[in-house]
């Protein structure tokens, strides 16, 4: 028996299951699972060797929990197409009085001769096989022991019961009861999830409001990043609706753009006219604290933060790679009101980004910023012109509209979308 400590293992989660799903921990024909939260983000990581699996004529069985609404309408949509039409897809979710939540983590892959057990807390997601603290057992069992066969047989045993098709809390997952999820508001889609947290004013997509006047109140308690994380492996793997399974994941017909954020941890936000480079206007992107709060954690809210008590304003220093300069900026919060009480502008702004800002072109052109894994480095911006059509149209997929911010002289509205491998 071994445990995989996650960030501190050498290998994660995820690693020991593309492993497994290759043979590299024995021949395996059967891969069974039960998983209490799945999304796009975990399943594009075990896409391609899932795929391979099944299409080798391999069983493979999942049941996965909707509860409390985590599990997502892309993550279910693109684990049917990884197991295709011979894998099996069970939902999982009770109704009751009291909260039941369907919340067990376990692969399980079987041989002729042995079978390949993990045991622990990582969903599927990138998060849960990569990048969170998590802590898994894994354990090779040998059939013709006893105790091996007893704890396999246990194990096979509840996934049946949790696949039972006889009992009232279990459906077979397909195209057609994925849309009466979605329609019953059991799943989300990502992108739906995100904008409800917008319109709500959610600080997170937890739903953790944010209490009036909280805004300028200093935070009481200040966590930092904790060690240094290795994020997840790049795939090079884009799902893109309405192309057939065998190739969805053909690397050479993306733009490189996308290809290069496949796996990344990213934010895009379209520019309006007033954006747009101007004579003495001071070089800023202007993102607004709404946006900055569905995800306050990739700004690094408000922990890296310096507040400026006496005009009320939170400040980070950021370094910004773009086009291989290295740009010192700020990302700043700006209050409601001025240290007089007049009203203030209310914004939150990324600043001292000349550059990109005498980069732009027109209005509807994106920027994107990508979380870096390169030291020293915050991160990595990049620019999508409205003109370069076939990479704008693949990463503008899922653009939310911000209706907060419009053009008062075209009327087009500023549009968002974060990609967060969590």
């Amino acid at each position: 028996m071994r445990v995989i400590l996650q960030p501190f293992s050498e290998q994660r989660l995820g690693d020991v299951l593309r492993a497994a799903l290759q043979g590299e921990y024995g021949t395996f024909h059967t891969f069974q699972a039960a998983i209490a939260f799945v999304k796009k983000s975990g399943v594009q990581h075990l896409y391609e060797p899932l795929q391979q699996f099944v299409l080798s004529g391999k069983t493979v069985r999942l049941v996965v929990g909707i509860d409390q609404q985590v599990t997502s309408q892309d993550g279910l949509k693109l684990l049917l197409e990884g197991v295709s039409s011979t894998g099996q897809i069970w939902v999982n979710h009770t109704k009751s009085s009291r909260p039941v939540t369907f919340h067990p983590k376990i692969y399980l892959f079987e041989g002729t001769d042995s079978a390949f057990l993990i045991i622990g807390s990582g969903n599927l997601t990138s998060g849960g096989l990569f990048t969170n603290d998590e802590a898994s057992l894994v354990q090779t069992l040998d059939p013709q022991i006893s105790e091996d066969a007893e704890l396999l047989n246990e194990v096979k045993s509840a996934l049946d019961r949790w696949c039972d098709e006889t009992q009232d809390n279990v459906w077979r997952l397909n195209d057609e009861v994925l849309q009466h999820l979605v329609d019953e508001d059991y799943v989300r889609s990502e992108a739906a999830a995100r904008a409800e947290a917008l319109a709500e004013g959610e600080e997170t997509a937890s739903r953790r409001r944010v209490l009036e006047g909280d805004e300028s109140r200093p935070s009481r308690i200040s966590f930092g990043r904790g060690i240094e994380r290795r994020p997840p492996p790049r795939t090079g793997f884009v799902s893109r609706a309405g192309v057939p399974d065998e190739e969805t994941a053909v690397e050479t017909e993306l733009p490189p753009l996308v290809q290069a954020l496949a796996g990344a941890n990213w934010f895009a936000i379209t520019v309006l006219q007033g954006d747009l480079p101007q004579a003495n206007s001071s070089p800023e992107i202007r993102i607004g604290k709404a946006i900055r709060n569905i995800e306050p954690g990739f700004w690094g809210w408000r922990d890296l933060y310096e507040h400026d008590a006496e005009r009320d304003q939170y400040t980070r220093n950021v370094r910004i790679k773009f086009n291989d300069q290295i740009i010192d900026a700020y990302l700043k919060d700006f209050p409601a009101k001025k240290p007089d009480g007049t009203k203030a502008s209310a914004d939150f702004r990324l600043g001292s980004v000349t550059s990109v800002v005498r980069s732009l072109q027109q209005e509807d052109d994106m920027i994107i910023l990508e979380l870096s894994d390169e030291t020293n480095i915050d991160y990595i911006a990049h620019i999508v012109y409205r003109t370069d059509t076939e990479t704008y149209e693949e990463l503008a997929d899922g653009l939310i509209q911000h209706t907060r911010s419009k053009s008062s002289v075209t009327g087009t509205y500023k549009k968002y979308k974060y990609l967060i491998q969590d």
